[in-house]
């Protein structure tokens, strides 16, 4: 009788233990979740605000790129991404 007194009490220890560490690992989980969602929100506003100074550098500096391959080649440097201008019909050779 006092085996199954000390399985019952031993149980009666394991289960709330083992509640308690799941409960750990769960809001663990729930804040690192939290924190990552928060720092992910807040990067998206601060980039959206950012977002039309760096396309305006990022214009700066391929005009800039675009002028030293002219000084470089002579020719004209196509801005990259858009189809090339088609000539004028009277103007064709």
């Amino acid at each position: 009788m006092r085996k199954t007194t000390s399985r019952q009490t031993a149980g009666a220890t394991v289960q709330p233990a083992r509640a308690a560490v799941l409960t750990f690992g769960t809001m663990l989980v729930l804040t690192v979740l939290l924190i990552t969602a928060t720092a992910t929100a807040t990067l998206a506003v601060v980039g959206a605000g950012l977002l039309p100074e760096t396309v305006t550098l990022v214009r700066r500096i391929s005009g800039a790129k675009r002028r030293q391959v002219t000084e470089w080649t002579g020719e004209r440097a196509d801005p990259g991404g858009l189809p090339p201008k088609k000539k004028a019909a009277c103007c064709r050779s």
